[in-house]
């Protein structure tokens, strides 16, 4: 946690990055430091309050300067300055901090007081290591920060205090960027940039090896750094400097408990279904119907990605007990087929394939699920049934087989592989050569696709 420091004699500036001072007042003191902290060659100082650094000491206009890198709490001085709104003591920060090592009875005497802008209420410092702490009312006016700067030094003088120390705990920030990533970005994204950097007070530099370098406030940089992405990710367009090939970018916005599959469009945090209809010119789109084409000769109409969070959630819940439970075999995850009729695509989108409509089309192996390792068998229109227009529909699915054993008629669990509970994981047609998967497991299959042919 970075510490200010000001002394009589000798002063030790921090310049709050995000939340207790504005970007004017930042920018004004760190332009006037940087003119006046010269070293032996006359050069301007500044460091960077990201960096890893011991006591840094220089002098300005005759007042030795401390740069001082550590925990507030302890550190030991004559008087801390602390900012507060005088209303919450709780939230998380420097004044909580504070507050916690004072004790429960300096709090107290804050709690109700009435302190206006630019005035100070001391209190002894109870637990805390040091004579006194003035406490002051977060601020983000300049002129009001100047009057009580100000009137800490005249309180200073008067308790014959030698140490002040001033504490936030937040930090600066700095970013670079390549020429690349600036080069990517349109004028009007540039003009934007620029807006953004003066508005918020940011310095914009460049290096020796041409990257733009931000500085300034932590809220400020990232501010920089989300418009660049965001224009990058929502406008920019990856060309192949070979082949002239034009490639969509996208972001993925993972939530906390799953992972989206690297191939997904990204979804809103209130979305858990979305149909993606693919670009028939994208390689996505290709490889799918490449695949469906190697054995069905009939026309692709479309396809369509489906993005079900929930199913794909409990499917890779499956994979792993499979992965964890079959040691080598692992989840044996295939890509198969599933013909269906147009008004089943719904429900098996929404909540999946379903064991429960077995017998439908088959039930030669087993009461479950079935999947085809060849598109031309489900393509048949007694599995894939023709529409009033003639269209016909099949899912393209990933299916975990793991450990199977050929199907038996009407059986409604696998086998038992290892005695006595340890069952296989699917059945097939043919354990030499098998054509067809059956599953018994609702998540140990996920709909990835759905194909539009006729």
């Amino acid at each position: 946690m970075p510490l200010i420091f000001l002394l009589m004699k000798s002063a030790i500036f921090f310049l709050d990055p995000l939340v207790n001072c504005t970007p004017f007042m930042f920018q004004t003191v760190r332009g006037n430091l940087s003119a006046k902290m010269v070293d032996s060659r006359g050069q301007a100082l500044f460091w960077s309050l990201t960096s890893d650094l011991d006591e840094i000491i220089m002098a300005v206009d005759g007042i030795e300067v401390h740069l001082v890198f550590g925990d507030i709490t302890n550190e030991t001085t004559d008087a801390t300055v602390n900012t507060t709104d005088f209303k919450d003591f709780q939230t998380a920060g420097v004044c909580k901090d504070i507050l916690t090592k004072a004790g429960p009875q300096i709090q107290a005497q804050l709690t109700g007081a009435q302190v206006a802008s630019g005035q100070i209420f001391t209190t002894p410092p109870g637990g805390f290591p040091c004579k006194t702490i003035m406490h002051v009312c977060e601020q983000r006016d300049p002129a009001v920060i100047k009057t009580l700067a100000k009137e800490i030094v005249v309180q200073c003088e008067r308790g014959r205090y030698r140490k002040l120390k001033r504490a936030y705990d937040n930090q600066c920030s700095t970013q670079t960027f390549s020429p690349d990533e600036i080069s990517c970005l349109t004028p009007d994204e540039m003009d934007q940039l620029f807006s953004t950097v003066d508005s918020l007070h940011l310095k914009v530099e460049k290096n020796s090896s041409e990257e733009w370098v931000v500085k300034g406030l932590k809220d400020g940089v990232n501010e920089v750094l989300k418009l660049t992405k965001d224009a990058a990710l929502r406008q920019m367009e990856a060309t192949s400097c070979d082949s002239g090939q034009v490639t969509a970018l996208k972001r993925l916005e993972n939530l906390p408990d799953f992972t989206l599959p690297i191939y997904w469009d990204n979804m809103n945090q209130s979305e858990t279904f979305k149909v993606i209809e693919l670009d028939q010119s994208s390689g996505e789109y290709e490889t799918v119907k490449a695949d469906f084409k190697r054995t069905v000769t009939k026309t692709v109409l479309k396809i369509e990605r489906i993005q079900n969070i929930n199913l794909r959630r409990l499917y890779e819940v499956r994979k792993t007990e499979l992965e964890n439970k079959n040691d080598s075999m692992g989840a044996g995850e295939r890509i198969l087929y599933h013909g269906t009729s147009k008004e089943s695509c719904t429900s098996i989108m929404n909540t999946n394939f379903n064991r429960s409509l077995a017998g439908q089309n088959a039930t030669a192996y087993g009461q479950g699920t079935y999947f085809a390792v060849n598109a031309s068998y489900s393509s048949n229109p007694i599995y894939a049934v023709p529409a009033a227009d003639g269209n016909q529909y099949m899912f393209v699915a990933r299916v975990l087989t793991g450990y199977h054993t050929r199907g038996q008629t009407n059986i409604r669990t696998p086998p038992v592989r290892v005695a006595p509970d340890h069952l296989y994981d699917s059945v097939v047609d043919n354990m030499q050569n098998p054509f067809m998967f059956v599953v018994f497991h609702d998540c140990q299959a996920y709909p990835d696709y759905l194909i539009t042919f006729k």
